[in-house]
């Protein structure tokens, strides 16, 4: 499992993990924010890969610091 920092190239990071069917784990995203975790318009990316893909499993965390990205299928 590749396993990255922070929230920069987020989508990238995402969709190379899709392609190469490689699980991605992002961590410290915006933790040092006031608003920290994903934006509600980076979870809603990550439910339209739950849907265009078959069996990909998506797990945040409670504070929304980080993210488990398994791929499935395209």
């Amino acid at each position: 499992m590749r396993v990255v920092r922070g929230i920069q190239n987020f989508r990238l990071h995402l969709l190379a993990s899709l392609l190469t069917n490689k699980p991605v784990f992002i961590k410290d995203i915006r933790c040092d924010n006031v608003d920290p975790g994903v934006k509600e318009h980076e979870i809603k990316f990550l439910e339209l890969l739950t849907l265009l893909t078959q069996g990909t499993i998506v797990e945040i965390s409670d504070s929304g610091t980080e993210v488990k990205f398994t791929p499935g299928v395209i």
